[in-house]
């Protein structure tokens, strides 16, 4: 499987879009590789389990390969739950990251790349899911909104401090009941919401 992008050869598509957004597959977990023509971020790197699986090798790292990453610009780890923060050692192992933001890290930065801005803030709550690192990405014409594992007491308090609407929003905490509020959703009002969770 390691040696797959090395006989697939890569896909090295250049980004021609202001911001390009890919979802990865990692199952139960986390990972989304934003790109602007000539940077990279990497929100989360997928589970690392006990039995040996580690996303980070077996899927994030082979397509950043199989696109043509050659450097991450940034990583951010939306907090320390395995599935989320699991595979981020494995892609660090792979190739150069410039910054690393992380829980403790991540409170009021913004920066541009180019036409794109990224607005990196906490979310607060009672538990660690509540104070995820929520990345907000403008891009002049569409927001995008991936709030982590927050749940509806971080939401809440989210809406009081953050303009939180966005065309695409990750949805938060896999889709679960504890979170996507109504309160919540009709203050993000995305046109596409996007659920990164396993089979069953």
């Amino acid at each position: 499987v390691l040696l797959l992008p090395v006989i697939a050869g890569r896909y090295d598509a250049p980004v021609t879009e202001t911001l390009r957004i890919e979802v990865l597959d990692v199952g139960q977990g986390l990972s989304v590789l934003l790109r602007t023509a000539d940077r990279a971020l990497l929100y989360d790197a997928g589970p690392r389990f006990a039995s040996g699986f580690d996303a980070g090798m077996a899927v994030v790292a082979p397509h950043l390969a199989r696109t043509g990453v050659a450097r991450l610009d940034a990583v951010v780890i939306s907090h320390a739950d395995v599935d989320h923060a699991g595979g981020v050692d494995a892609v660090k192992r792979t190739l150069p990251v410039l910054a690393t933001y992380g829980p403790g890290d991540c409170a009021a930065r913004s920066w541009r790349w180019g036409e794109v801005s990224f607005e990196l803030g906490t979310g607060r709550g009672p538990s660690r899911n509540d104070r995820s690192c929520v990345l907000l990405v403008d891009t002049g014409l569409q927001r995008v909104l991936l709030p982590g594992d927050i749940e509806r007491d971080a939401e809440l308090d989210l809406l009081q401090r953050v303009d939180v609407s966005a065309d695409v929003l990750l949805a938060p905490h896999h889709g679960s009941g504890t979170s996507s509020s109504v309160p919540f959703l009709n203050r993000v009002q995305p046109r596409l919401a996007i659920v990164s969770a396993g089979y069953r």
